[in-house]
């Protein structure tokens, strides 16, 4: 479910990923945050959210009650890997400052978020923005060589 600019709730996955205007999103009925999973996010060397639709994956998954506070409190860099282009209604018009903003309104303060500035602008000011070359060719996708060489320096797994 989400709330919108003007005050309405919308439902449904499909319908709140066409819905422009979206503030907040929350699953309804409400899921429950398995032990497992607060435990790895607890145990995690580094934790990346994205890339994915804003509202309708990354924070979907961020909004089971406990996973905001279990990554505000890991210990762990939380990294946003910001999309390269804005999805149709769902985050039309959104640069990457407005991303993050989407973020802090679900509890979300990421250590660095990632961004291919060829792709998507709107950085200025942003704690914690990399801008680093991202997409293959044509720009309508993440290279994953390219993601791997970005998290590299960030993701330091022990030995």
């Amino acid at each position: 479910m989400a709330e919108t600019t003007d005050g309405s709730v919308v439902e449904g996955q499909v319908t709140v990923s066409a819905t422009p205007g979206v503030t907040r999103v929350r699953l309804q009925p409400c899921p429950v945050a398995p032990p497992e999973v607060l435990c790895a996010i607890g145990d995690a060397a580094a934790i990346v959210l994205g890339p994915g639709s804003l509202y309708t994956s990354v924070l979907a998954a961020v909004v089971v009650p406990g996973i905001a506070e279990a990554l505000a409190g890991s210990g762990a860099p939380v990294v946003y890997l910001c999309n390269l282009h804005p999805q149709v209604h769902e985050t039309d018009g959104y640069g990457v400052a407005e991303h993050v903003e989407a973020l802090s309104r679900h509890g979300v303060v990421p250590d660095v978020v990632l961004y291919d500035p060829d792709q998507i602008g709107g950085a200025e000011g942003v704690v914690g923005a990399a801008p680093v070359r991202l997409a293959r060719p044509g720009g309508l996708a993440h290279d994953p060589e390219l993601l791997a060489g970005a998290l590299g320096p960030i993701v330091r797994v022990p030995c």
